[in-house]
């Protein structure tokens, strides 16, 4: 406004310009902007200006914005109504010229100019501003449409950058043209590397579903809430909620989508060991109500079993059968002590241990009797100490070794690795923040279907061939009911047809 003003007084006579503007609410023309040429005192009229408001007909902008029409003014010292005569005269102000601004032919300003001298009026200048003015209103609707974009887009742009969802836009070309901050946080990439770029996040084996996603939103389809996997930059997988819509350019023609992606890996981790709690507890329950009953019954009858051995011919068949029946009544009672880990008897006994002394002691008997499996063990001395029930954490060890050893041939692998982590919320592991220790068994046996995967720490789950003593399916629910007893979590990765690593954490104490 300022230079609109000084254009016009330097291109005339005019030491003095100002922009008034309609106020709707009080329906008073109101003061804006002031011009003034240098080393022009114009205190006294500047104060008295602002101070003023015009209604329609009263004043030089009054009569300009009543009538419509640009107005003239040969001497304001004489002329009945202006209403700042008295500091006009002060200032040797005498000539005097105003004309609208208009909008769509409605008037929304007035911009008045004054000159020291006595001006006789000049119709062609009249006409010539009274065009000008139409001119001038149309540039500031337009600047006024432009402000008030660029306001929305940089509210949208806040409202984007403040979402804790990732928003993404995607052109036709499937190009990336919008990436929020969220983006960036879920998946790793900043906005300049992605930006014109096609999609980095999508897993090799989800290319064909990404493309039809994308293919269905284009064709003006909505997606809400599907559950998909992406991937970070640094490799790791984070499993989503996407929804999707089209958008449109101006002619209604569909030319881009934008996709909304919620980081929702933490919840499903969550969710997924609710679940495997409420299968255990519904154990527990059975285990304390049964368990000691069936312990009783197995030792009257185990009781039994040997004292008819004792007595018995060991040529007799029946030797030979009480001898199996012997057995079996002892595998069941490892079955109902197994259950009883469960129950509320089964709680940790926790003290001060190191685990490397544990693992020792728990896999040099175990590994005494496997010549043809190889052992690599990395324990490193610094390794933090751990509160744990000795005995319960060794049935851990113990098991998963076991385990690894059941799923491998001949010439096999084991590796036993213990290291001090640190876990935080993007490990996307349901534990607490902290330091913990890190202990991993790795086979190079038959690995474990995909499928199989969220049920291998269900009980009586096994991979193993029905009927099998060996396959009673609560060996991992146990380890997974010690360990989540000690505040700890166990973990399984598997390739099918390949190896098999458990990583087992708990937490560690000060060092």
């Amino acid at each position: 406004m300022q230079k609109i003003l000084h254009v016009i007084c330097e291109n005339g006579r005019w030491v003095i310009g100002e922009i008034l503007f309609i106020d709707k609410g009080d329906n008073l023309l109101c003061p804006h902007t002031i011009w003034n040429k240098p080393l022009l005192d114009i205190s006294e009229f500047e104060a008295i200006s602002k101070k003023i408001r015009f209604q329609k007909g009263i004043g030089l902008p009054g009569r300009v914005w009543e009538s419509g029409k640009p107005a003239w003014i040969t001497d304001v010292i004489i002329d009945t109504n202006f209403l700042r005569e008295s500091s006009a005269q002060k200032m040797g102000l005498h000539g005097a010229f105003a004309f609208p601004i208009k909008c769509s032919g409605e008037v929304m300003g007035v911009m008045s100019f004054f000159s020291r001298d006595i001006e006789p009026p000049d119709n062609d200048m009249l006409q010539m501003f009274e065009t000008i003015g139409s001119e001038i209103g149309d540039f500031m609707l337009r600047k006024k449409a432009e402000e008030e974009l660029r306001a929305a887009n940089q509210s949208l742009q806040a409202l984007i950058n403040a979402s804790p969802v990732a928003i993404i836009t995607l052109d036709s070309e499937k190009r990336i043209t919008l990436w929020s901050r969220a983006a960036e946080r879920i998946f790793g990439w900043t906005k300049d590397e992605v930006i014109g770029k096609p999609v980095p996040f999508i897993p090799e084996d989800k290319r064909a579903e990404f493309q039809s996603y994308v293919s269905r939103v284009l064709n003006g389809e909505m997606l809400s809430d599907i559950e998909i996997v992406r991937m970070r930059k640094d490799g790791s997988m984070v499993i989503a909620s996407l929804s999707a819509s089209p958008l449109f350019d101006a002619k209604g023609n569909i030319n881009s989508l934008m996709a909304v992606i919620e980081d929702i890996t933490e919840r499903k981790v969550m969710e997924e060991e609710i679940l495997k709690t409420k299968k255990l507890e519904s154990i527990e329950i059975l285990a304390g109500g049964i368990a000691h009953d069936f312990n009783n019954l197995l030792t009257a009858i185990l009781g039994n079993v040997s004292l008819a051995r004792m007595f018995s011919n060991p040529t007799d068949r029946a030797y030979e059968r009480l001898t199996d029946a012997e057995s079996a009544c002892e595998s069941a009672k490892e079955l109902s002590y197994r259950l009883l880990t469960f129950s509320k008897g089964g709680e940790p006994f926790r003290q001060t241990a190191s685990i490397s002394e544990i693992i020792k002691e728990t896999i040099y008997p175990l590994l005494l009797s496997t010549a043809n499996v190889k052992c690599e063990c990395d324990i490193p001395g610094d390794i933090h100490p751990v509160k744990i029930d000795i005995q319960q954490m060794k049935q851990v060890i113990s098991h998963l070794i076991k385990n690894a050893l059941e799923a491998m041939s001949n010439n096999g692998f084991i590796g036993i690795y213990v290291k001090n982590v640190t876990i935080s919320k993007k490990d996307n592991l349901p534990l607490k923040d902290g330091d913990y220790i890190r202990l991993s068994v790795e086979d190079n046996g038959r690995g474990i279907p995909e499928d199989n995967l969220p049920k291998i720490f269900d009980p009586y789950f096994s991979t193993k061939e029905m009927g099998s003593h060996k396959g009673q399916g609560l060996g991992l629910s146990i380890c997974y009911s010690i360990v989540k007893r000690h505040e700890g979590f166990i973990a399984v990765e598997s390739t099918a047809g390949k190896k098999t690593t458990f990583h087992v954490y708990l937490p560690a104490l000060d060092s």
